[in-house]
């Protein structure tokens, strides 16, 4: 999956930092941690889980993807 969302022209527009913490979000939800997007990575990252900001996009882009 990391592989093929690498080379996915819909991920093509994201910086690569956001490409990897779309992917660490799916990951962590796929290991069902709770919450997916901590505040903790939300304050290391600057990248907010919610509606309309860019790990949104990314992460839409990346379903997308798979």
């Amino acid at each position: 999956l990391v592989r093929k969302a690498a080379l996915s022209p819909g991920l093509a527009g994201f910086r690569p930092s956001l490409g990897a913490a779309a992917r660490l979000y799916t990951a962590r939800g796929g290991l069902g941690l709770a919450p997916a997007w901590p505040r903790t990575l939300q304050s290391m990252t600057a990248y907010q889980p919610g509606e309309g900001g860019q790990l949104a996009a990314c992460l839409d882009a990346l379903s997308l993807a798979a």
